[in-house]
């Protein structure tokens, strides 16, 4: 946790998911892409949710890459 112009983040180091691409259509069927990095979210405790986006990414000065190149993730949790 970090706090950064009055609102708290969670990071999360040493990120790392693999996503395998699937079905008949896709043009990356069968191909395992993996996510690393650090994220950085943005935490409600009112709603006791994090949102990662890219201006918590920003906030935090985090960044998650696939196939060597930066990538955007957006998701919340509860």
């Amino acid at each position: 946790m970090t706090t950064v112009a009055g609102n708290i983040y969670l990071i999360i180091q040493g990120f790392r998911v693999s996503i395998l691409y699937g079905g008949e259509e896709c043009v990356l069927g069968g191909t395992v892409v993996t996510i690393t990095g650090t994220a950085g979210g943005l935490v409600n405790n009112t709603t006791e949710s994090v949102t990662f986006n890219s201006s918590s990414f920003a906030a935090t000065k985090t960044e998650l890459k696939a196939l060597g190149s930066k990538i955007e993730w957006t998701a919340s949790s509860r």
